[in-house]
């Protein structure tokens, strides 16, 4: 037994105890959401289905519709997602720095798209908006030499915040078979009930479960060892040995962890499926309703007049029944059975309901575009529902994406793939360049555009108003806001170059056509100019 192994087990305990009743509540959404995520507080067996928890799919396609939704506006496909930039403004504009950072986007995305980086955050966007809380873990694959990334069930992992509300630390439950564990960790770091399973063909797959915890190496006490100075530890424990298995560190954090949406003093986000949970099971509950109505509707009880029938009633297809008086046999008036069309809308009434908590008209819009409507129109009515998510998906960005991103680079920059930059530049901005990045950037594109209309109008009482604004730094802003790539705007210097030209040309299209009118009029002249005069020294240019 270790002692730095047994403190691992005890604070994943603590904190899968601490959150015990968000874990709950992420179960009963997850049973009626999100079906790939039922393992959290109980256990299924492979295989079985999922379906069986909920009788209205409502939420599970607006879930999965949400998560396609962001998908493919916040990372277009065969598209470039992110741009990067030098943090600080003196070098930002350098062709050389420039340069360099094109070269840094070009490979990143060409290396995370050729991985399994979409595969991976696709079921990180799915969980996240819908219960509340991804994690997404992203290294290098020795074996394969590239980047790796793995999204983590919900059920796997619980987390811990520093001091400012951001995540840095993980400890991560897994099982392995005794011979994944060998393969992964090499037989002499392994139990000996490991290595014992692991060497007879019998028992190499049962199942052992470990512990993976992630943290600041500050905060690890118990710690004495000094080889490895990584700013993050990481370290591997068998739970039921209760010892360490694999130590090693991070030089930066390797999971993303993003939460939708996150009350204060909590650590789990809270997803549409949780802030619609109540909605959800009242539309179950409705559903059952309509289903038994559907059936007495189809097969609705009989009712016969006493003693007025022979033998027992046969309602069988092309049943005859013996009756001594007509119309004495029959279902029992509809009305009795219930309202089925008012029953009907109220459920649709409800699904409704559902579909506008996950978004559902915001990436389903186009469905009812008219063919009247302009192009113009279509944007604006695309960028105004964008704008309602701008909430979340800007935590998104800063709690996925940024790290993702960060991390990536920083791997790539670790095995050679791209060279790091110069000492001198320290630094870079990430601008995102999806439709819901542009959403979120375009009220500030709309409010420059909204001024500069209005100092037209303030331009003819009041002339020399227009100079308040510097259009050569607001334009490239506008653009970029519209989704412009900076390489297809000027540079500042190409600007310049270009006034330089255009006064050296204005210049001498005066002088040529001064000598113009030099000539004209020495033309009309009786005499020569007087030598020395400035009519001599026009006559002499024009000559």
């Amino acid at each position: 037994m270790n002692d730095r192994a047994s403190a691992i087990i005890k604070l994943r305990d603590s904190e899968r105890e601490k959150a015990s009743n968000i874990r709950n509540l992420y179960q009963q959404a997850a049973d009626l959401c999100v079906p790939r995520d039922t393992d959290i507080t109980h256990k299924r067996s492979p295989g079985s289905d999922v379906s069986l928890r909920y009788v209205d799919g409502t939420a599970v396609q607006d879930a999965q519709i949400l998560a396609a939704g962001l998908a493919t506006t916040l990372l277009p496909a065969g598209q470039k997602f992110f741009a990067l930039s030098a943090d600080d403004p003196k070098y930002a504009e350098r062709d050389d720095v420039k340069r360099y950072f094109a070269m840094v986007e070009e490979v990143a995305h060409e290396k995370m798209f050729s991985s399994n980086f979409t595969l991976n955050v696709n079921e990180t966007l799915f969980v996240c908006p819908t219960l509340g809380t991804g994690c997404i873990y992203g290294d290098w694959d020795n074996k394969r030499g590239g980047l790796f990334y793995k999204d983590y069930d919900i059920s796997l992992y619980q987390i811990k915040e520093d001091s400012r509300g951001f995540v840095d630390t993980v400890i991560l439950s897994y099982e392995l078979t005794a011979r994944q564990a060998v393969q992964e960790y090499g037989m002499e770091n392994c139990s000996e009930e490991v290595q014992k399973a692991a060497d007879d063909l019998a028992t190499e797959s049962k199942r052992f479960e470990f512990i993976h915890c992630v943290r600041p190496r500050e905060t690890n006490p118990l710690s004495k060892s000094v080889k490895n100075s990584f700013r993050w530890e990481s370290l591997h424990v068998d739970v039921k040995a209760k010892m360490v298995v694999k130590e090693s560190g991070y030089e930066t954090f390797p999971f993303a962890v993003p939460r939708w949406r996150k009350s204060w003093g909590e650590k789990y986000g809270i997803g549409q499926a949780l802030a619609a949970l109540a909605d959800i099971r009242m539309l179950q509950r409705m559903r059952q309703s309509l289903q038994k109505l559907a059936n007495r509707l189809a097969e609705p009880p009989m009712e016969a007049v006493q003693d007025s029938i022979e033998g027992t009633p046969d309602v069988r297809p092309n049943a005859v029944n013996w009756v001594r008086e007509r119309h004495s046999f029959g279902g029992v008036d509809e009305r009795a059975v219930g309202n089925f069309p008012v029953t009907v809308e109220t459920v649709k009434e409800q699904q409704q309901i559902i579909h506008d908590f996950f978004f559902r008209k915001v990436f389903l819009q186009f469905t009812d575009v008219t063919k009247r409507m302009t192009t113009v129109e279509i944007r604006a009515r695309s960028l105004e529902g964008l704008k309602l998510l701008a909430q979340p998906v800007a935590r998104l960005q800063e709690e996925l994406l940024t790290p993702l991103i960060t991390r990536t680079i920083e791997l790539l920059m670790k095995w050679g793939v791209i060279p790091r930059p110069p000492e001198w530049l320290k630094g870079y901005k990430i601008e995102y360049l999806g439709q819901l990045a542009l959403a979120l950037r375009d009220q500030q594109a709309t409010a420059a555009i909204q001024f500069t209309e209005y100092l037209v109008g303030v331009e003819k009482v009041h002339p020399g108003a227009s100079k308040v604004i510097s259009f050569n730094r607001m334009l490239p802003d506008v653009a970029r806001n519209f989704g412009v790539k900076s390489t297809h705007l000027s540079t500042p210097e190409e600007i310049a170059a270009q006034e330089r030209a255009e006064q050296e040309q204005m210049a001498a299209q005066q002088a040529l056509e001064a000598s113009e009118v030099a000539g004209k009029v020495y033309s009309k002249t009786s005499k020569r100019p007087e030598s020395g005069s400035p009519a001599e020294e026009l006559v002499g240019a024009g000559a």
